[in-house]
């Protein structure tokens, strides 16, 4: 789901397909090591489990990518989109910068377990006005891993995953490939293959053909296939999606309006017709959205609770045992387990600001009106 600035610059940069741009050659990622500052919370609302938590405050517009204890967004600046990589002790690992226009990113995993961030790049040439390129660098270290490779258009995920240039300026997204997260090269495309590109989840690549959906690693190797009711068809998802389901299940879109919750590591069909769905890490709680309401279940697959909802009501967040619902621009809290309203907030005024994500170390990344918070992780013995 996206909210206000952030999600109209974000949207932007996934709709437009091919763009002008008069930016400077992009730069390197440049490592920083420095610590964000503290944000001023004494006009915040904040939920419980964050009252007495250390908050800092990104410089971020777009809404940011999390893997591996990093998160990854950016913010436009006068001539450059500039991003940043900060850990979830809140120091800023490194920055880059892009040119504005339609500048994607997407965070994998190569096969020996590397988090990469893929950062794409518009230049131009004798033979094109404008091309796309994309670069990986290590998460942690912003160290160039491969790139740039040409690719035939904008990011359009999940994942290392790019699009053809349409028949039309406005028109859909054009085919798809799929890059491999270690070196760049092409695994999956629809132009000289038949199967459709779902997306590329952390080094796994879900393909489709039919009803069929298909998992294979980077080397072409099958994981699984999992044979659905309808059709498997591409989406664009939402920035948060695979962080908000725990890096462990893919929604995919599906010939009706709605999509199916698949279990990344088995392709096990979790939920069909499906909204939105999210995974409460503290808990181990799935919650789904369908036509008309919620349902959670446990660990082992158990129903916890059903509850109808309003029309229009949506996810806002989960996390710490706490669901955040949106229901005509109010907020309303459930506890996950139970179902039971909660009272996450304690009485007074203030701006309300709620979890989008968090993350197994305990960081949370808080939406604040159009601004974003971090929740530092604890540094204790077992902290990575």
């Amino acid at each position: 789901m996206k909210h206000g600035r952030a999600g109209a610059v974000a949207a932007l940069c996934l709709v437009l397909v091919g763009c002008a741009t008069d930016d400077s050659t992009a730069t390197e990622p440049v490592p920083v090591a420095s610590q964000l500052p503290a944000a001023e919370t004494s006009a915040m609302l904040l939920p419980a489990p964050y009252e007495d938590r250390e908050i800092v405050t990104p410089d971020w517009d777009l809404e940011p990518l999390h893997a591996d204890g990093v998160s990854l967004a950016a913010t436009p600046g006068e001539s450059a989109l500039e991003f940043s990589a900060v850990d979830d002790f809140g120091e800023v690992l490194w920055r880059a910068e892009r040119p504005l226009s339609c500048s994607g990113f997407a965070l994998t995993t190569d096969a020996d377990g590397r988090s990469l961030a893929i950062l794409t790049d518009l230049t131009s040439s004798s033979t094109a006005f404008a091309e796309t390129t994309a670069s990986a660098y290590d998460l942690h270290t912003g160290e160039r891993v491969w790139g740039p490779v040409d690719v035939p258009g904008p990011h359009r995920g999940p994942g290392a995953v790019f699009a053809y240039a349409p028949k039309s300026v406005m028109g859909e997204s054009g085919p798809r490939l799929a890059l491999d997260a270690a070196t760049g090269e092409t695994v999956h495309d629809e132009e000289s293959g038949s199967a459709t590109v779902i997306g590329e989840y952390h080094g796994i690549f879900l393909t489709s053909a039919g009803r069929e959906l298909i998992a294979t690693d980077a080397s072409g190797e099958e994981l699984w296939r999992s044979e659905g009711a309808e059709r498997w068809t591409p989406s664009v998802p939402g920035a948060y999606e695979h962080a908000r389901l725990g890096g462990r299940y893919a929604l995919v879109a599906t010939a009706s309006s709605g999509a199916s919750l698949v279990e990344l590591d088995t392709g096990e069909v979790k939920g069909e017709d499906l909204r939105d769905a999210a995974f409460d890490i503290a808990s181990g709680t799935l919650v789904m959205q369908h036509g008309s309401g919620l349902t959670a279940v446990d660990a082992d697959g158990n129903e916890l609770w059903q509850m109808t909802l309003a029309e229009g009501t949506e996810i806002a967040g989960l996390g710490d045992v706490f669901l955040f619902l949106l229901e005509d621009g109010s907020l309303r809290v459930h506890n996950v387990i139970t179902g039971a309203h909660a009272q996450a907030y304690a009485e007074g005024d203030g701006r309300i600001v709620y979890p989008v994500t968090v993350a197994d170390t305990g960081a949370a990344l808080l939406l604040d009106g159009g601004d974003y918070r971090l929740v530092m992780a604890s540094r204790g013995i077992d902290a990575p």
